[in-house]
């Protein structure tokens, strides 16, 4: 069997291993004080990273901005939108980003 194999350049299929949302933490876990966590972005998007307490109210915005893709750090300082550090207790870190959208547990304790 005779033939000929053309190979072009692959479209719309993304690398092989390349990540999507959540890269690392939240950690420290528990923390008296904030949080650091690790994302990364496929393509460029909006991040929006959210703190909610254990009844689902919303506490803080961690990040709220457009970003190329890459992999990246994000923060949150362990205090409300008002400034107030954030009573002990169970919050959920929610973040979205094109494709993505899930939470991961911050416990903090004093």
């Amino acid at each position: 069997m005779k033939g000929v194999v053309i190979v072009g350049a692959a479209a719309g299929v993304e690398p092989a291993g390349a990540a999507l949302g959540f890269t690392a933490g939240p950690s420290p876990r528990p923390t008296r004080a904030g949080v650091s966590f690790g994302f990364a972005l496929r393509g460029p998007g909006r991040v929006r990273a959210e703190i909610f307490d254990a009844r689902g109210r919303h506490v803080a915005t961690a990040i709220d901005r457009d970003y190329a893709a890459g992999t990246y750090t994000g923060a949150w300082n362990g205090r409300t939108e008002a400034g107030a550090t954030a009573p002990t207790g169970t919050y959920f870190l929610r973040l979205r980003l094109p494709g993505y959208d899930s939470s991961r547990a911050v416990v903090i304790t004093r």
